[in-house]
């Protein structure tokens, strides 16, 4: 059992920014990626990782791979509602 964190990055225009029927297709591209059993998938945006506490310090990375790891073996709505919970508490 591996508890590797492996983040997908993208380099094309996030979902749900500036769709419009003059978007041009060219601008996305597939991405395939295999999960195994008991591989857990977490889709993340912006405004949790940039979102502040009260002296400005932005939530991060670092501290939602900290959450994930010390988790991993919850289901994924328990993993959700400890990462509400920190995000919570943490702002």
């Amino acid at each position: 059992c591996s508890k590797d964190i492996v983040p997908i990055t993208l380099s094309q225009i996030p979902i749900g920014i500036g769709l419009t029927p003059q978007l041009d297709n060219s601008l996305f591209k597939n991405k395939s990626i295999d999960l195994l059993t008991n591989d857990i998938l977490i889709l993340c945006t912006d405004g949790i990782l940039e979102c502040t506490n009260t002296t400005n310090e932005e939530y991060g990375e670092k501290r939602l791979l900290s959450i994930i790891k010390h988790n991993h073996t919850q289901t994924t709505e328990q993993i959700k509602q400890k990462l509400i919970q920190d995000v919570k508490e943490f702002t």
